[in-house]
């Protein structure tokens, strides 16, 4: 009980500031282990669920040393007292992924088809009012990233999964914009250079990403 009252005055409580701070200190002090955020809350009722929080904030740490010591690629360990985990980080940086992103529709055909019917039913209806509709298939950040790891991860399904979109899409009738193709050319172009399209720990694209994109719309409409 004195450990969980520690961590609780310790860490903010999230009710005691606006939504605003409340959202900045999510963003720049964010404790993730497994995908999880690590706040008071959790740490008090759920401690199972700040398993391998040692690792991932060493590796964080790691990152603000190597920056500190203009190292570009390093190796951090975690020892305890009955493990030892190794990461490996590339190019200076921690880029975290959730879980969720790296899950795939069970029938992605199928997925693809239904989300065409609708998508093409909504396109006529904007035709009504003489509006076009393009529909901008934006990958994932893993797609993305997960191939230029350390240790890079297999992403055909999501690119299968996007390639099914488009063509469903194509079949419906329905103008697509894909980005899968430009986004791992420039990611991996841009990585030398230590800028990304999308934020490191955010699901979201960045300023980067998103210019990308409005080329790609803007050569795709002339």
């Amino acid at each position: 009980m004195g450990t969980a009252n520690a961590l609780h005055t310790a860490l903010p409580k999230l009710g005691d500031t606006d939504h605003v701070n409340r959202a900045r200190w999510l963003r720049e002090r964010r404790r993730r282990a497994g995908g999880r955020r690590f706040v008071s809350g959790i740490a008090k009722t759920k401690a199972i669920d700040t398993i391998e929080s040692g690792p991932i904030l060493g590796i964080h740490a790691s990152a603000y040393l190597a920056k500190a010591y203009g190292f570009n690629d390093v190796i951090a360990m975690d020892i305890g007292g009955t493990t030892a985990k190794v990461s490996v980080l590339r190019n200076g940086e921690p880029i975290v992924f959730l879980p969720a992103e790296f899950k795939s529709p069970l029938d992605p055909r199928k997925t693809a088809e239904r989300w065409a019917a609708y998508l093409a039913w909504y396109s006529s209806e904007l035709r009504k009012d003489g509006l076009d509709l393009v529909v901008l298939l934006v990958p994932n950040r893993p797609t993305i990233y997960a191939p230029l790891l350390a240790e890079p991860r297999d992403v055909s399904a999501s690119i299968a999964t996007l390639d099914d979109l488009a063509a469903a899409l194509q079949s419906a009738g329905v103008r697509t914009v894909p980005l899968e193709h430009r986004y791992a050319q420039d990611a991996s172009t841009l990585l030398s250079q230590k800028k990304y399209l999308y934020f490191l720990d955010d699901t979201h694209w960045n300023g980067d990403g998103t210019a990308i994109a409005a080329e790609e719309i803007f050569s795709h409409r002339n």
